[in-house]
């Protein structure tokens, strides 16, 4: 704390002596409130905007008082009388500055807090458990693995460096070579944003034929056999592919209702949903109310045809030219 007093009354008589330094011989007379002492007051105040009411209350009381003192004494002519030299100013303002660093001492003491330690945010990273990559014959992993590690980093709310930082710290074997060499060839002291290592990444491991190929697939899509949670996770493993057909919430929900089966999507698309989730939500339940209606009606069909077999067991008829069991007994 020594320091930090040193360095506010460095501070503030540099920044008097500056302003004064050419009128050190007249020792000019200073007014509260007015000339020489308003900037005196602003240069201080400017510095501890924190404690500028406290500062200027005091030197106000300080500078009247001295005039109140000079007066009574009766020393000197009349505008000694009136107005403070620039040595009693300079002297009110160093014992102010020194009550301002004890008040700050005192505050600092009974606050007793110590600031929090610095957060290790790769640690905190690692934590989560990020995924590596090294390398691929499927694109698809590579897209993937860019996916998790960048809900992981949102997830901590990373900056825009710390991304590429704790991404490439995930990189291995080839991709990591690839990483070193990219970073070789960039420019000294220029940094690389997340949304240039994403591009970088996305077009070494996945080739625009594949997000091609992927983007097709996705406006394609449509549900057949799957369940309606199989649709959905293929729907949105395929969406990454195709930002730009579900920009908003409405886009995406019109498109899964097209991939919808038939039986399915006419008894939802009358409807409006909330978001995309309260949609994903109905068609789940309307599915599952279905299949229980299908299951009942397959087992009545089951049980009826179980009956009717049964009767017609018991109800056999007599084939033509079968012997009756009368002709047989005379026989």
């Amino acid at each position: 704390m020594v320091g930090c007093e040193n360095m506010v009354l460095m501070v503030v008589l540099m920044a008097i002596k500056d302003r004064f330094a050419s009128y050190c011989f007249c020792v000019p007379r200073l007014i509260p409130g007015r000339g020489f002492y308003a900037q005196i007051s602003s240069e201080i105040t400017s510095e501890f905007p924190g404690v500028t009411s406290w500062y200027q209350s005091h030197l106000d009381c300080r500078i009247s008082q001295m005039m109140v003192n000079t007066r009574a004494s009766g020393s000197g002519n009349n505008n000694n009388e009136e107005n403070p030299t620039l040595a009693q100013v300079l002297a009110q303002q160093t014992q102010l500055i020194n009550m301002l660093v004890q008040q700050m001492q005192n505050q600092q003491g009974n606050n007793n807090v110590n600031p929090p330690p610095p957060q290790n945010k790769l640690a905190d990273f690692l934590r989560v458990r990020p995924p590596t990559f090294s390398s691929t014959t499927n694109p698809v992993e590579a897209g993937d693995w860019l996916h998790a590690v960048e809900k992981k980093l949102e997830l901590l709310q990373c900056t825009d460096q710390e991304k590429v930082v704790f991404a490439s710290h995930q990189l291995q074997g080839p991709a990591s070579e690839w990483w070193d060499h990219f970073w070789m060839n960039r420019a000294e002291g220029q940094p690389i944003t997340w949304a240039e290592f994403t591009e970088a990444f996305k077009k070494t491991h996945i080739p625009a034929g594949v997000v091609a190929l992927k983007k097709h697939e996705f406006r394609a899509l449509k549900q057949r056999d799957r369940t309606v949670t199989e649709y959905l996770h293929e729907f949105n493993s395929l969406a990454r592919y195709a930002p730009e057909d579900v920009r908003t919430d409405e886009e995406r929900q019109e498109k899964f209702l097209e991939g919808l089966k038939d039986e399915l999507s006419v008894m939802l698309i009358s409807h409006d949903y909330e978001d995309f989730q309260e949609l994903v939500d109905k068609a789940i339940r309307l599915e599952d109310k279905k299949n229980r209606m299908d299951n009942r009606k397959r087992g009545r069909i089951v049980f009826q045809e179980a009956q009717d077999s049964s009767q017609r067991q018991r109800i056999k008829p007599l084939q033509i030219g079968e012997p009756s069991s009368a002709g047989q007994g005379q026989s």
